[in-house]
């Protein structure tokens, strides 16, 4: 075995990242995981200087390997049909993984959704509209 120190920092705590550590972050004096704790002051969505409406859902999943394809099938069997049903125009999709953007941006191809995709790689002029 080969023995290093790594340090991963985040903002978040993300599966991904914690897997990543405790497969490849083995010492011999073993693993410290620090967090900071967040005051209820600090973690208030009330402090959301513009009031929208905020939805956060379970989502069910048969297994930590299904996760990917149960958000994407929770997503197109619920969620997609009651924003195009309510007509809900500009609504903000948050999608933390790569993988999982860019299965959701092909199922909205897929359905020829009207939808604008903002990453890192976006021009101003893509999604200035």
């Amino acid at each position: 075995k080969h023995w290093r120190q790594l340090i991963m920092v985040s903002d978040f705590m993300d599966p991904f990242i914690t897997s990543t550590f405790k497969r490849f972050g083995q010492s011999v004096a073993g693993r410290l995981k620090l967090r900071r704790k967040v005051s209820p002051d600090e973690a208030s969505l009330c402090d959301v200087l513009v009031k929208v409406r905020q939805v956060f859902t379970r989502i069910p999943t048969s297994s930590f390997q299904n996760q990917c394809e149960d958000k994407l099938s929770y997503f197109q069997n619920k969620v997609l049909p009651q924003i195009q049903r309510l007509k809900q125009s500009r609504t903000i999709i948050y999608v933390p993984s790569y993988f999982d953007y860019i299965s959701l941006r092909n199922l909205l191809m897929k359905v020829e959704a009207s939808f604008v995709s903002v990453t890192e790689y976006s021009k101003v002029s893509e999604v200035s509209h």
